[in-house]
């Protein structure tokens, strides 16, 4: 059931399990413990429709590095973020998962063998057509032939597939409203966490209005984003005795790096393919293996490469737009190149709180975003690896990425919060475990991008619904429900 709002007849609440945060990951966790004979309780800040961001929001906060707008990147109502979500969908590669020498802090405490089950499931749940294909559409060649991944061994291509894109909140409302095991309270504000003998004891709540609520639970999950994730730790003064909360903030940046010249079909670009009579809507990214951005020491990326029309180049006079007339009436296609490529992680990016208190007495955060050195330079080898293996496989780039010295990265963020909790082997490198449990403590959990202990290059709402699907298997599991 949804209750309204937060109400004085509930002082005090206790569930097997109490959720904070009604995006992607609270909301598939909710419904994937459904069902099992459990109590659930489920606290979104918001409202059922999206607020307006006044001076005095609670997501307003600082800057300390990389310019970042931390309200509007964020929506605070059910459904999150999800509710102004493009639908991108890929899962994080194998490769991301793995430890590798160039990359400090890379490697994840589970593989991604581990997460297969989960990601085919986070396919329904994210309502990503694949064609039939399930986790292999996201590698498979829909009739490229022809395109410039074929001409060179080094080359391949990685597709991302598109949910509708699915509105959390509004798509999965009428499920959370029909399960009678689960209690969603809108205006619910985490306030605090307070724990005793290494567990979480109680979470104080507050709605607009001041009505305040305690809430006591067998596991307590953490689903509010890696912002509000690693400022309710911090506020509460728990879980980091690694001092790696807050830490590794990221997001994607994704930059216009040059031009190209194909003599071959070029569909790196979002259109529909077929695989039989199905067709299913594709973004082509052209990447390179596994091999060779280990050889180069790059990581992971993916390049698109939209066409340019000769309209678009009136700005440089009638004798380009001719050439480039010329060009095209010869199945020559002239394309923007536009790479998305892995940021690393940086424990000098980090969110950290201010003096200054919204509304609900937490203190305000300050994000002080950083780009690693490495990422720069990466960018700039990945054009000069790039631009040989175009020209041998037929075509001609023209890259004019600069960086100047001191300068902040040129790109723009794509809202893909991460970071902030990381997942570790090890208690003194991270704040969750494989299993998303806080190692300091035995009943807490976090749940969304904010435990990536690496990023890819790959929007993080696929792996965060994934990682939700298996987190309920556990905590089902050590509820003693795991058949249920």
């Amino acid at each position: 059931m949804i209750l309204s709002n937060v109400g004085p007849n509930w002082p005090r609440l206790s569930y097997d399990v109490a959720i904070y945060g009604g995006g992607p990951a609270g909301i598939s966790l909710a419904l994937a413990l459904s069902g099992a004979g459990l109590r659930i309780g489920l606290f979104e800040a918001g409202g059922l429709d999206p607020q307006t961001v006044g001076p005095d929001h609670p997501y307003r906060g600082e800057n300390l590095g990389r310019p970042y707008d931390l309200a509007s990147t964020r929506l605070r109502y059910l459904g999150g973020t999800s509710n102004h979500w493009g639908g991108w969908c890929r899962p994080l590669d194998a490769l991301d998962f793995s430890i590798r020498p160039h990359i400090p802090l890379s490697g994840w405490p589970l593989g991604r063998e581990a997460l297969n089950p989960y990601l085919e499931a986070a396919l329904e749940v994210c309502e990503v057509p694949s064609g039939g294909l399930g986790l292999a559409a996201f590698e498979h060649d829909f009739g490229y032939q022809g395109f410039i991944h074929h001409a060179h061994p080094a080359l391949q291509v990685k597709n991302f597939l598109f949910s509708p894109p699915t509105r959390f909140g509004m798509r999965y409302r009428q499920d959370l409203e029909d399960a009678k095991d689960i209690e969603c309270f809108l205006d619910a504000t985490l306030v605090r966490l307070t724990t005793t003998e290494g567990a979480v004891d109680q979470a104080s709540l507050m709605s607009s209005d001041g009505v305040r609520l305690q809430v006591s639970a067998d596991f307590h999950v953490l689903a509010m984003g890696a912002v509000e994730n690693a400022r309710t730790l911090l506020h509460s003064e728990i879980a980091n005795s690694s001092d790696f909360v807050g830490r590794c903030f990221s997001d994607h940046l994704g930059r216009t790096v040059g031009k190209a010249l194909l003599r071959f079909e070029n569909r790196y670009f979002q259109h529909a393919v077929r695989n039989g009579d199905r067709q299913v809507r594709a973004l082509p990214h052209l990447s390179l293996t596994k091999q060779t951005l280990q050889e180069f020491e790059l990581p992971n990326l993916g390049i698109v490469m939209p066409r340019i029309s000769s309209m678009s180049l009136n700005v440089y006079g009638q004798g380009v737009k001719r050439q480039l007339d010329s060009l095209l009436q010869s199945n020559t296609q002239y394309c923007w190149v536009t790479a998305r490529i892995e940021n690393t992680p940086n424990p000098d990016s980090r969110i950290t709180l201010t003096n200054e208190s919204d509304g609900y007495g937490v203190p305000r955060v300050a994000l002080n975003w950083r780009v690693n050195a490495f990422d720069v330079e990466s960018l700039r080898r990945l054009c000069a690896v790039l631009g040989p293996l175009v020209g041998q496989a037929g075509g001609r780039m023209n890259i004019d990425y600069q960086v100047a010295e001191g300068a902040h990265p040129p790109g723009s963020h794509q809202a893909h919060q991460m970071g902030t909790t990381r997942m570790s082997a090890e208690a003194d490198s991270g704040v969750v475990n494989a299993d998303l449990r806080c190692h300091d403590l035995a009943n807490l959990y976090v749940a969304g991008s904010s435990v990536f202990p690496t990023f890819g290059f790959a929007n993080p709402t696929l792996t965060i619904v994934a990682l939700s699907l298996r987190l309920a298997e556990h905590l089902r599991r050590l509820a003693g429900v795991a058949d249920a």
